[in-house]
């Protein structure tokens, strides 16, 4: 009985591995997992900086000399053209995703059957399957890194028959000059890797051939792309977007690294930006601010390090007793993917190494083709059972997060159903409907930071070259914006300002200044607590800065009052506060009793003071700061640096009126004093004593003379 049951478990396991149908079947189970989500959770700055160039691409605008760009063209022109054939709709580019999923899950299966995976291949081909909805929602999107991420399995299972194969050789070739056409980096990383590992494992007499063929279809691909873009007369802008351009940009993309050491614990510089660094499922679970458990914090830290867990045991084990040539290829692709942690070692970026780590680990796990067929059924069971377990896990997921799904918010353009909690919230609908009411076809506005999307959304157009903010090339990005923002009638921008993003007004202080010269958030448009993104409506002329008190911050004088009403030296630079609706804080330190800065002037004629007051609270690096209600704003002059006569007072609303969640003009005339050189103070001043660390701030104070021409200087 038991040569009969051995002689049938050999029979059906070799027909499980050596099946043709099993790469198709986790090729197909891969797009039933991405049709689970495709539809799910608009992404308004990785997936929208692709729709919204695609479109002006479909539209006639040239990539590199119109949009200015620093990645590879290939998911730009491919998404282009599938516009230019079904129309330019955001699910255009979903559908496309979901063959190259299929073909990523069917190729890592093949390539695990090749390395002697035995059933174990199954797993990895489940795993792959799964990644879509597991990983949710980073995977399913159109993005330059999706696209590179699912063709690098293509390219190792290439490379492992290119090894004997002239023909597949080329095809490896091809497939790397696509992934650097997608993303730089990863071309590059995949190119050393994938040819060290073809030249470590080919046959001696294939070696050189093998390499050659390589390079040959690399080379080959390249040339096409230039020749195109030298047809196009873009070549010079072309090589300048992805040969220099990223340079420049170096070092702006930094964010710290997920920390292994104490388990459980974040550093202080992630705890202030958990939701990047912790799965997608916990804020799926918690909601975006809870605090996260030590148990989560921890099992995040291990799925950080297992990428380079993978990476050195492989090493190990090939000291040991040496290992396979397709695993030296696979592990080749998860050098290429544990690039993307670098400089963003966040878990945006995270997610695109973890299928890889975890193959690559698969890989390792002994399977001996003449091991007891007892311990080989173990295995095939083992198997079995992860393949239902991540199957299973799909199933639930994929359920979860449609039931967390919401009707459609963000217009008819963009008929995705949102899942997050920072999709849900009406922030973002309510930019986008209100513009909606107001705009025409087709009309310039401007999205001042990262969210592209909303271009599409909105149906209106992009007057400048830039998707977003682009660290590093400041003075020309300045002039083009301030240029194309003469004829616009609004503008967005969002409240993200921190060092982790960059603070917009570093980035680009003279675009900062003209959106707070022109623009401020019209009465009609509803804010509340948890508005992070505004519409700012094109207003009567400020007039041109002659002091900006934040920037002159370094000459002024800054105080406290104690509770004895005497005056005490206050840090000049207490905190770095975020920027909100359009306007910068100059923030203050306060006694128990208040406190101010004074600054010494030489008044211009027709001298107007403007700041903004009422903005109750501020969010920075993730802790809150509520402004002290009941308090007075302040406005003072003197002659002699000694006595001060007040100009103007304002009550601080409290929190609870809707007047608190916006900002409130403040403005004084200073023309009676012309000419004159006087001490201006900025002042809070508490009827009531205050708690230690207490902050007040002005937003944007500022001199301004009349524009050129004359003109209204008053909101």
């Amino acid at each position: 009985m038991a040569g009969m049951g051995e002689r049938a478990t050999v029979r059906l396991m070799a027909l499980v591995r050596h099946a043709a149908f099993a790469p198709v079947a986790w090729g197909l189970a891969a797009l039933f997992s991405g049709s689970i989500v495709f539809a799910l959770e608009p992404s308004v700055l990785e997936e929208g900086q692709l729709v919204h160039v695609a479109q002006r691409m479909a539209a006639g605008e040239h990539l590199y000399r119109d949009i200015v760009y620093y990645t590879g063209p290939l998911p730009f022109e491919l998404l282009a053209f599938l516009y230019r054939i079904f129309g330019d709709h955001v699910m255009v580019g979903r559908l496309a995703m979901l063959p190259f999923m299929g073909l990523a899950a069917g190729c890592s299966f093949t390539l695990a059957r090749q390395a002697g995976a035995g059933t174990l291949a199954h797993a990895v081909g489940a795993v792959w399957a799964a990644a879509p909805v597991v990983l949710f929602p980073m995977l399913s999107i159109f993005f330059y890194t999706n696209l590179a991420f699912y063709l690098v399995p293509v390219a190792c299972l290439a490379a492992l028959r290119g090894r004997e194969a002239t023909s597949w050789a080329i095809t490896t070739g091809v497939l790397i000059a696509a992934v650097a056409l997608c993303k730089q980096t990863f071309g590059v990383a995949l190119a050393v890797s994938l040819l060290a590992a073809v030249a470590a494992t080919a046959p001696a007499g294939r070696r050189v051939r093998a390499l050659a063929a390589i390079a040959a279809g690399g080379a080959s691909a390249a040339l096409v792309c230039v020749a195109v873009y030298a047809l196009r007369g873009d070549l010079s802008v072309f090589v300048y977007s992805l040969a220099a351009l990223p340079f420049e940009l170096e070092g702006s993309f930094f964010a710290p690294y997920m920390n292994f050491w104490p388990i459980g614990k974040l550093t202080p510089e992630l705890r202030a930006n958990a939701p990047l660094y912790l799965p997608t499922w916990i804020y799926l679970r918690t909601g975006i601010l809870v605090e996260p458990t030590w148990l989560a914090v921890a099992f995040t830290q291990l799925l950080y390090a297992s990428p380079f867990l993978a990476i050195l045991a492989s090493l190990a084990l090939a000291v040991r007793r040496g290992v396979s040539p397709a695993v030296w290829i696979h592990l080749a692709g998860l050098v290429t993917m544990a690039t993307n942690l670098y400089p963003r070692g966040d878990w945006g970026h995270l997610v695109f190494v973890l299928p890889s780590a975890a193959t690559q680990l698969l890989f390792l796990l002994p399977v001996r083709a003449d091991s007891p067929w007892g311990v080989r059924v173990l295995r095939a069971v083992a198997s079995g059972v992860a393949c239902f377990a991540l199957y299973t896990l799909v199933v639930v997921v994929g359920t979860w997060v449609n039931t967390l799904a919401r009707t459609p918010t963000f217009g008819p353009e963009i008929p995705l159903r949102p899942v997050t909690p920072s999709t849900r919230m009406k922030s973002i609908p309510r930019v986008i409907h209100y513009l909606r009411n107001r705009v025409y076809p087709g009309e310039p506005i401007f999205v001042a930071r990262q969210e592209p999307l909303i271009y599409v959304a909105t149906g209106t157009t992009n007057p400048t070259p830039y998707t977003g903010v682009v660290m590093g090339i400041r003075e020309r990005q300045q002039r083009e914006i301030v240029a194309a923002l003469e004829p616009t009638r609004f503008v967005v921008m969002s409240d993200i300002d921190q060092p982790l993003y960059a603070y917009y007004s570093d980035e680009l202080p003279e675009v900062q200044r003209y959106l707070e010269r022109h623009f401020r958030v019209p009465a009609d448009f509803e804010v509340d607590d948890l508005s992070w993104i505004q519409v700012g409506a094109r207003g009567p002329d400020l007039g041109v800065t002659a002091i900006d008190f934040i920037d002159a911050r370094a000459d002024a004088r800054f105080w406290r009052r104690g509770r004895d009403g005497r005056m005490r030296a206050a840090a000049a630079t207490p905190i770095k506060l975020p920027s909100r609706q359009f306007r910068r804080l100059f923030a203050i330190e306060l006694g128990e009793r208040g406190g101010g800065a004074d600054f010494r002037v030489d008044v211009p004629p027709q001298a107007l003071f403007q700041a903004d007051t009422g903005m109750a609270a501020v969010i920075s690096m993730s802790e809150l700061h509520e402004h002290p209600g009941g308090a007075r704003h302040a406005l003072s002059i003197s002659f002699d640096g000694r006595q001060f006569e007040t100009l103007r007072t304002t009550r601080v609303a409290d929190r609870s009126p809707r007047s608190a969640l916006r900002w409130q003009p403040f403005f004084v005339d200073l023309s009676p004093y012309a000419g004159r050189t006087v001490t201006l103070r900025l002042e809070l001043i508490a009827d009531a004593p205050l708690p230690e660390g207490a902050l007040a701030w002005f937003g944007s104070p500022r001199v301004a003379t009349p524009p050129p021409g004359g003109g209204a200087q008053t909101p």
